[in-house]
């Protein structure tokens, strides 16, 4: 394809232009402008066509609307409801809200129960609920305590004797009894380490930029620091993560998506091969597996527990979703649950494919710009499925019922847009390759994965629970850009599978980082008790194991 001559177009006086456009006396020049004007827009539409709506999604980001949502036709009038207001509720948090705040209980400083009243002197005062002052307290995200230990020496013999530690002061409660990493002064608390690896990997703070918010206040550690103490979270990671994975494998969902994530070693390398190959010179079989882009995937899994594992290689999601499946010993055909593009397909592995509906939407939700009318039809038609699917989880249908909700309810809308697609992409004015014929020959090449959910039970609308998960490796990718070996992807990955685990089953990630390493050697006999939603289990007094 030529490249495509452009020109300068140049309006001195737009208002002048306006005039004589409106009243009809308009130069040979004006003529000219004009039609460089139409020129230049045909042009553009051209190329957004061929991009396929990027630069329209630019646009529309930067002008357009703000969400996906699509608007009742109705929305302006306001529909009359049975519902009453709700009352009170500022958007504040209640005293129970904050389960690792400490509570202290402050009694009265003259009063007691079963006083005689100072008002009336009449009645007896009785214990009522307390009243709640929040005092908030700022600090860096990890303090520190220096113990300041009394020494006595004995001026004859030499002989010192230094205070004990109290009790309730830990110095070293990482377990590496075991462990080929040895704990230093920096990184033999648990907690410690375990705030480290939620600050790198869960909110995306580099160890750099820790080590300033430290150092501004007063409490220096060092970049080197922070990393030795990653090297302890990782220790204990590596004992739990095959038993991660191989739960992961036999879940009955299977849901992936991937994004990419640079790692510094590996463009040093391309950039090595590019060399090597412009210089005519032999590249080895090592150097050669390297250069191509890195991606990170995030599987989810989903059977008794929600388990999240993020894998940072040179494959996309496809082929880390069939690596994972490959320790897969349940009989069953799991659910895989993708967008529709061709890297996220797993070959050569029986499963049932389902594709996500968010992202087919989405192409109807482009065309709302230039095609108008078909957009709104598909959009409102899958408005309804959404409602559908939104009660069945407020009812608190099972799959079940769900799928029979869905069937009766859904399946007529999604036989009616079948039927609008066989009508539409049959017409003679829909242009063969333009954009709402791609948008609709999109939808019937994965037709059967789009309506899988009107046939399987438990079966998912989208992939919406990995997208939100790969929000945070993109945060973390844009704060810390790369990672510098291929090695350091795999410690963020296992730390990061950790960490999305614990949230995705609703516990303390910060907790059960400091569990598994206080109990590190018992985490090695039997990994299988140490999971996310297991190791409170361990923890009890009466537990032996």
């Amino acid at each position: 394809m030529g490249r495509t001559s452009t020109e300068v177009i140049r309006i001195e006086d737009p208002g002048a232009l306006i005039s004589r456009l409106r009243s009809g006396l308009m130069s040979h020049g004006d003529i000219e402008l004009l039609v460089s004007i139409i020129n230049a827009f045909v042009m553009l539409r051209g190329l957004i066509e061929q991009r396929r709506l990027r630069l329209l999604s630019l646009l529309r980001r930067i002008f357009g609307l703000k969400t996906e949502a699509f608007p009742d036709k109705d929305a302006g009038e306001k529909k009359p409801t049975d519902k009453l207001p709700k009352k009170g509720g500022r958007g504040r948090n209640g005293r129970d809200d904050y389960p690792a705040a400490e509570k202290t209980a402050i009694t009265h400083e003259s009063l007691k129960p079963s006083d005689s009243c100072p008002e009336c002197n009449e009645g007896r005062l009785l214990e009522a609920e307390p009243a709640v002052e929040y005092v908030w307290n700022g600090q860096p995200p990890l303090t520190l305590n220096i113990l300041l230990l009394q020494r006595l020496i004995c001026p004859l013999c030499k002989s010192s004797f230094t205070a004990a530690v109290p009790a309730w002061y830990q110095i070293k409660t990482v377990d590496d009894s075991e462990c080929e990493i040895q704990c230093g002064r920096c990184n033999a608390s648990a907690s410690a380490n375990a705030t480290v690896g939620l600050m790198r990997y869960m909110t995306g703070v580099p160890n750099h930029r820790l080590a300033q918010i430290q150092d501004a206040a007063g409490l220096p550690l060092p970049a080197a620091s922070q990393n030795l103490m990653l090297d302890q979270v990782d220790a204990s990671a590596k004992l739990v993560m095959p038993a991660i994975q191989s739960q992961a494998a036999n879940g009955r969902l299977v849901a992936a998506d991937d994004t990419g994530m640079g790692i510094q070693s590996n463009k040093t390398a391309k950039r090595k091969k590019d060399k090597l190959k412009a210089e005519g010179q032999p590249i080895d079989e090592e150097l050669q597996k390297l250069g191509k882009k890195t991606q990170s995937t995030v599987i989810l899994s989903q059977s008794e527990h929600e388990i999240v594992t993020v894998r940072t290689s040179l494959d996309q999601a496809g082929k880390n979703v069939k690596a994972l499946l490959g320790l897969r010993t349940a009989s069953e055909k799991p659910i895989y649950m993708c967008d529709g593009l061709s890297a996220n397909k797993v070959p050569n592995v029986e499963l049932y494919q389902a594709f996500c509906l968010d992202h087919a939407r989405r192409m109807f939700f482009d065309l709302l710009k230039s095609h108008r009318t078909e957009a709104e039809f598909i959009l409102g038609r899958l408005k309804i499925v959404y409602k559908v699917d939104e009660a069945c989880k407020k009812e608190g249908l099972d799959a079940g019922q769900r799928l029979a909700r869905h069937q009766a309810e859904s399946g007529p809308v999604f036989d009616e847009i079948k039927s609008w697609f066989d009508n539409e992409i049959a017409k003679i004015e829909t242009e063969p390759n333009g954009l709402l014929a791609g948008a609709i020959n999109y939808w019937l090449k994965r037709w059967d994965g789009l309506t899988l959910f009107l046939r399987l039970e438990g079966v998912p609308l989208s992939n919406a629970m990995v997208e939100r998960t790969i929000k945070a490796i993109i945060r973390q990718r844009k704060n810390s850009l790369q990672y510098k070996n291929f090695e350091g992807a795999e410690r963020g990955d296992r730390i990061q599978s950790l960490i999305f685990t614990c949230i995705a089953n609703d516990e303390n990630p910060h907790d059960y980082l400091t569990a598994i390493q206080v109990h590190r050697s018992k985490v090695r006999k039997n990994p299988e008790l140490w999971l996310p939603w297991n190791y409170k289990k361990q923890l009890s007094p009466n537990n032996s194991s």
